[in-house]
């Protein structure tokens, strides 16, 4: 597990998503601590942002490539 929330922009999409899923599977369990639960909640938090931010540069990608697409089909 990631100790430092900082440490979350070094990570690619598919290992923040992984980590985000095994935070929500300990967060199921019955057997976390309180503070450890406050933490990891915290710590999807900045997982989920961060996919989001991934996801958003990938659509803005997309989106330019198409319109590349176009423009050139269109000359």
């Amino acid at each position: 597990m990631l100790s430092k929330i900082d440490n979350i922009e070094n990570l690619s999409f598919e290992d923040a998503l992984e980590r985000l899923k095994l935070i929500m599977k300990n967060l199921q369990s019955n057997e976390i601590k309180l503070q450890d639960a406050v933490d990891q909640y915290e710590m999807s938090i900045a997982l989920k942002e961060h996919c989001e931010k991934l996801l958003s540069n990938a659509k803005v990608k997309i989106i330019k490539i198409g319109e590349n697409i176009n423009s050139q089909e269109s000359e």
